[in-house]
């Protein structure tokens, strides 16, 4: 048909290869078919024969064929197409011959394209839009709109942006979000905002659970009372014979004291000595040099130290008391070696004075002998010999225990602590006490007026030594620099000065209360750094204050989730850590929205603000989801684990990281709109200018979305007196945005009325001015790095840089998988405190270790317990481990009446006191304690009846009789335990000895129920490692796992564990290997998670594998890097941190690898990869710096806990940049998949198609 009269648009596409035309309506319209014409550049044309109707919404148009359109009155095409037999041969040239048929049609360089209703010449302008062919970008023109000349731009070829979703249409859950936020931005925001502050306050103030903080009112986000079970396993055999051990005395007390006439356990005050509540002190040469410890002036020097123990106004209140009700000498003192008097040890009664040389020498040798059998080699160094000189020497000053109104230490016991942390912490008078307080001991207030203050026995030592800490006084005292970074040491006059360092449980707890008081502060100065990078990074101060905001609400609120839904009742020091994790996956979110909104400013199809927001919505959502997700199921990975703080901590985390995400989706967005509409234009803080140019400004122009915002904003209206008008349209020339005019009725061109708005440069701009909308980061990306890793000529082809990137980084990662497998469980007992500190590691160890000998109360006691078969827990509530800790299920067959069944007994305790033990931590060669006997009750009551019970009816005969009669062994065991004629009357000493028995032996409703042999290990019950714990543990379990074979019937439920306190000894061994076996569990579930994640994340199963092995090496990569440059074991630290590494990991490759395949339309690897690393390369820097910057700042924290975190988050985030950036991309830019390769919904097509077969008919119903 010949050409319509009047003028339509014409417009220029370039830089297009090759294009098939589709058309497109709504899909009520009628499905017609035409002729349509090729417009020669002469021209004539060449018509399109009719054909049928074709079943797709567009086709090619090819010679021969019809095009079909949905439209209810039809459509011609007319325009100057051109042929292009192959898509990638480049550029066709005006005036190429016709097609030949079935060819396809292009258009080229040059070339224009109009669309009108055939029936009204002239008439309304249709919409054309262009399907893709071998990877040419789509484009969709409206010819009856202004023309857009960034749309236009962004079909150059070099162009970055390569979607044509339609945002402005705002469809599906995201889209809807969006028109609600840009509809009502402020109530969204102030909503969001109001219910946080709500959960924000309930938690600060709402009723606390006084089972977790008793007496506490503080709220409930309350740190909970620290107990002795916090760090055990209460399902783990070590836990339950403990509990079942002290279940079965409390159930025995009624009949204990029945037969004594005395309470279970009641002791008289402060009638024992308390290892629990001591101070220690190890006295060395200033200088080091290897000569005796004991001189004159350095005897006198340790006199004078220990009288500030002993002289402390508070000291007669606590200490261990004789009969008298005096204080008893310190045994555990060498001071008291050479001042036996107590007058003499006393500065305030002349004591201390310089001894003899003569004497002090001699009184030194006489202690350098008996080492092992006497408290001799408690004092002596381990290189000291008989006869000879100990170079360093220690004390121990021990208080008396249980205080009075206490039946023994286990009475109240937090109670009884609280009331001993007054003499080590001091107190203002008067002292609060509960109101049911048990004690009844001396006015600790008397003679102080009220509001008096007692200083306490540390403070003194501090005063002493001179050692000052910062602030000096306050809430926070000593919180950011400790006395302890001092070490102490004494003048001591015309010899060398004497290092005095001391050490106590109580100290430590108050050093390490201190310790978390103020690394908990760094918490601050973490949240400040990563604002100011946020800040940076978004330039805009608003932005960055309401994103912080989001990050640090997200803790409270989800606290509120955690105690309130998840009824988690359970709050330590080491929850606070959550505030560093949420810092750096806050902030990485808050990054990809941004960048987001920022980068649909330039976007060619979004012309809205709601369209900007629908994109940079759905991106984030969809993008942190991704990592998100795998973050959380890191931490339920880690929340698998038996050990309750852990446990609690993974699952607070796992649901702040949750709430945070959700608030930058759903908060965040209404920010950003109202930043948009008040200050978009007007830019923000400019922290620094380069050439004059503003680097830290976020500024954008007003478009005319914006103002018709702002004149409905009356707050904009209230700040702004005068009101924006709609600013006109900016017109281009025609050949900067490449239009080619108006063709008339009379063949002349003149400009179309349509104006162009202008959102960026032209479409002959070099590559330079078409990247100048990048940020600097992403400019680098994408004109630096990825060429230089094979996506642009000249390394194109071979890539040479990738594929060198590649193998380096595989062969360190095979030397790190080398180091990470020789991690092992600590060796040591886990590092505290820094080496600059003076509780730090080298002065534990030498508490315990290097010593010739020790005292009885440090070595470790175990027992063998026969008659209790399990400890039932029905009633246990894990969250409050102290509480209801069950009761103990008897053997019913347990019967020591048996003569086989004493016999056993008694050959157990023969067992045990000859046990080999030639391996550390054993001592003498023995598994027991030289000159030790173990406690062999069966043994002692044979005796008894043997020699005492009837005058000796056991050996009435002459002969000693090997068991007691069945019928008789009650009343023996009666006789046995109140009989004071062995004592020689005294009722002190039978006290003790009912003391030491009723652990050992217990009766309960006429029958004897459970009985133990006790004895003393040779080995230190502190310091125990991991790999010591399980020396001593394979021991006793081959020597128990022979008796049990050998055992009668009743005697087979024995069992063994050591008798120290809960999460100590065997109990903290099961800690520590839990958290190994915590670990690996945790890789079992991450790994094919993040692998699954990966494959929803790109859908392909390819990229998805890369990315897991990107993980792989992360992981390995951190854990090689503790054991190969940190000397560090699989600790708490290193556990926790192994888990949740694969969390973090996962956020950068998973960002890249969406990024790469949103890239779809682009055909070729080296596009792709660009297009990723120009996208996201800039966020993923922004959110491994923030994370990175929150664990710099956990270096300045004293606990090495918190140091340690540090050290794994930042070889985490290093290790991920370089792997996710260098390695994962240089795999993509190398082996990347390409069309379908690797579809993962290719590779289940056959699957699907399978499960769509028709369904099978009866021939009846056919």
């Amino acid at each position: 048909p010949q050409e319509p009269q009047g003028s339509r648009a014409q417009f220029l596409l370039p830089h297009v290869q090759s294009t098939r035309l589709k058309m497109s309506a709504a899909p009520s319209d009628d499905v017609r078919t035409g002729t349509y014409s090729v417009v020669q550049p002469d021209g004539g044309t060449n018509p399109l024969s009719a054909g049928s109707p074709r079943r797709s919404e567009g086709a090619a148009s090819s010679r021969g064929s019809a095009l079909e359109r949905k439209d209810s009155q039809g459509v011609k095409m007319s325009g100057n197409l051109v042929y292009s037999d192959m898509p990638d041969s480049g550029m066709s040239k005006p005036g190429m011959p016709d097609p030949p048929t079935g060819g396809s049609l292009g258009l080229a360089q040059g070339h224009d394209i109009a669309v009108e209703d055939p029936g009204e010449p002239g008439g309304e302008v249709k919409t054309v839009e262009l399907e893709p062919v071998e990877g040419v970008r789509e484009r969709s023109i409206s010819l009856d709109e202004p023309i857009d000349a960034h749309a236009l731009e962004a079909d150059n070829k070099k162009s970055v942006h390569h979607d044509e979703h339609d945002w402005d249409s705002a469809r599906g859950v995201f889209g809807w979000y969006a028109r609600l936020v840009v509809r009502h931005y402020y109530l969204v925001a102030l909503t969001i905002l109001a219910v946080c502050i709500a959960c924000s306050v309930f938690v600060l103030y709402g009723p606390s659970d006084k089972r977790c903080t008793p007496g506490s009112d503080t709220g409930q986000m309350a740190v909970c009372d620290t107990t002795a079970y916090d760090w055990s396993l209460p399902f783990a055999n070590a836990s339950k014979f403990k509990d079942a051990i002290d279940n079965a005395q409390e159930q025995c007390k009624t009949s204990f004291a029945d037969l004594t006439g005395r309470a279970t356990g009641a002791l008289a005050e402060r009638s024992q000595s308390s290892q629990e509540y001591s101070l220690s002190f190890v006295y060395e040469h200033d200088n080091g040099e290897d000569s005796t410890i004991f001189t004159p002036g350095k005897v006198q020097a340790m006199c004078k130290i220990e009288s500030t123990v002993t002289e402390h106004p508070l000291y007669k209140a606590f200490c261990q008391l004789d009969a008298g009700k005096n204080c008893v000498a310190q045994i555990l003192s060498p001071v008291t070696k050479f001042y036996p008097n107590p007058d003499d040890r006393a500065p305030s009664k002349g004591g201390c004075k310089l001894l003899d040389a003569d004497f002090v020498e001699a009184t030194a040798k006489g202690m350098m002998n008996n080492f092992l059998s006497t408290s001799n080699g408690f004092f002596a160094n381990e290189a000291a010999v008989d006869g000879g000189y100990t170079n360093a020497t220690r004390s121990m000053l021990q208080l008396g225990q249980p205080l009075a109104g206490y039946e023994n230490e286990d009475d109240d016991k937090q109670k009884q602590r609280l009331i001993y942390l007054t003499f080590f912490d001091g107190y203002n008078c008067p002292i609060d006490y509960d109101e049911d307080e048990k004690y009844t001991g001396p006015d600790l207030c008397a003679g102080v007026a009220n509001g008096g203050y007692v200083k306490g026995l540390e403070q003194s030592l501090f005063d002493l030594f001179e050692m000052s800490g910062f602030p000096s006084s306050g809430n926070f005292k000593y919180a950011f620099k400790s006395p302890y970074y001092t070490i102490p040491v004494y003048d001591v006059p015309n010899e060398d000065k004497l290092r005095a360092r001391f050490y106590g449980g109580v100290t430590q707890s108050l050093e390490f209360a201190r310790v978390v008081s103020g690394d908990l502060n760094f918490a601050i100065i973490s949240i400040i750094c990563v604002y100011c990078y946020l800040w940076f990074h978004t330039r805009s101060a608003m932005i960055a204050s309401t994103s912080m905001l989001s990050i640090v609400l997200s803790l409270p609120v989800g606290y509120f989730f955690y105690f309130n839904i998840f009824q988690y009742h359970y709050y330590q020091q080491i929850h606070i850590l959550t505030i560093f994790l949420a810092l750096g996956i806050g902030a990485d979110s808050v990054f990809v929205i941004v960048d987001a909104w920022k980068e649909a400013s330039h976007h060619p199809h979004i012309k809205t603000s709601v369209g900007r927001l629908n994109y940079a919505i759905t991106r984030c959502a969809k993008s942190c989801f991704n990592t998100t997700f795998t973050t959380v199921i890191s931490f339920v990975a880690t929340c698998l684990t038996p050990i309750l703080p852990i446990h609690t901590f993974a699952v607070f985390a796992a649901i702040v990281m949750t709430i945070n995400y959700l608030l930058v989706v759903i908060f965040t967005p209404a920010m950003i709109i109202i930043y948009h509409v008040l200050f978009s234009d007007k830019g923000g803080f400019c922290c620094y200018c380069v050439k004059g140019k503003n680097m830290c400004r976020w500024k954008e122009d007003v478009t005319p979305d914006t103002v018709g915002m702002r004149n409905a904003d009356k707050l904009y209206k209230c700040l702004n007196s005068k009101k924006e008008e709609l600013p006109a349209p900016v017109a281009m020339s025609a050949q900067s945005v490449g239009v080619v005019g108006v063709v008339g009725a009379d063949g002349k061109e003149t400009l179309p009325e349509a104006t162009v708005v202008s959102h960026g440069s032209s479409s002959d701009e070099s590559e330079e001015t078409l990247s100048s909308e990048l940020g600097r980061i992403q400019h680098f990306m994408y004109t630096k790095y990825s060429p230089f890793l094979g996506c642009k000529e000249p390394f194109k082809k071979f890539k040479p840089f990738a594929i060198l990137c590649i193998i380096a980084l595989i062969a360190y990662w095979c030397g790190m998988l080398y180091a990470a497998a020789q991690l092992t469980p600590p060796k040591t007992e886990e590092l505290w405190f820094p080496a600059s500190h003076m509780m730090n590691l080298e002065f534990y160890d030498r508490l315990q270790n290097g010593w010739k000998g020790g005292a009885a109360s440090l070595f470790m006691d175990a027992t063998i317990a026969f008659g209790m078969n399990d400890m039932m827990r029905d009633e246990y509530n894990w969250f409050f481990p102290a509480l209801n800790r069950g009761e103990v299920h008897w053997d019913e067959s347990f019967d020591l009446t048996k003569p086989e069944q004493q016999v056993f007994f008694m050959k157990v305790c023969d067992t045990v006191k000859n046990q080999v033990c030639t391996e550390l931590p054993c001592k003498g060669g023995k598994l027991m304690r030289a000159g030790a006997e173990p406690t062999c009750v069966v043994r002692d009551m044979l005796s008894y009846y043997n020699n005492v019970y009837n005058g000796g009816e056991g050996n009435a005969d002459g002969v000693a009789d090997s068991f007691v009669p069945g019928d008789k062994l009650l009343a023996v065991y009666d006789a046995f335990m109140t009989d004071v004629a062995p004592f020689g009357g005294s009722v002190g000493l039978l006290a003790a000895h009912q003391q030491k028995y009723r652990s050992v032996i217990g009766t309960k409703d006429g029958k004897i129920v459970f009985a133990k042999v006790d004895f003393k290990m040779s080995a230190d019950a502190d310091g125990l490692s991991n790999a010591k714990g399980h020396v001593l543990f394979n021991i006793l379990k081959e020597m128990t796992d022979k008796l049990r074979a050998e055992a009668p019937d009743g005697m087979k439920s024995m069992f063994f564990i050591d008798l120290e306190r809960q999460g100590n000894g065997f109990t903290w061994m099961d800690v520590e290997d839990a958290l190994v076996a915590n670990l690996f569990n945790g890789f079992a579930i991450c790994f094919p998670v993040a692998f699954v994640v990966l494959i929803i994340a790109t859908g392909n199963i390819l990229l998805a594998f890369y990315a897991t092995f990107s993980i792989a090496m992360i992981v390995v990569g951190v854990l090689g890097a503790v054991q190969a440059y940190h000397g560090w074991d699989l600790g708490i630290a290193e556990s926790i941190a192994g888990v949740i590494v694969i969390g973090f990991s996962v956020d950068y490759t998973v960002h890249l690898g969406h990024m790469y395949i949103e890239a779809a339309d682009l055909p070729t690897r080296e596009e792709k990869t660009r297009f990723a690393l120009t996208h996201m390369g800039g966020t993923v820097i922004g959110g491994g710096m923030t994370t990175m910057i929150a664990g710099l700042v956990l270096f300045l924290c004293t606990l090495q806990f918190f140091t340690k975190m540090a050290t794994l988050l930042v070889w985490t985030i290093v290790l991920s940049m370089i792997y996710a950036l260098i390695f994962f991309m240089a795999l993509c830019a190398v082996g990347g998949p390409t069309g379908q390769w690797g579809d993962i919904s290719v590779i289940l097509k056959p699957c699907l198609a399978w499960g769509r077969k028709k369904r099978w008919i009866p021939s009846s119903q056919a």
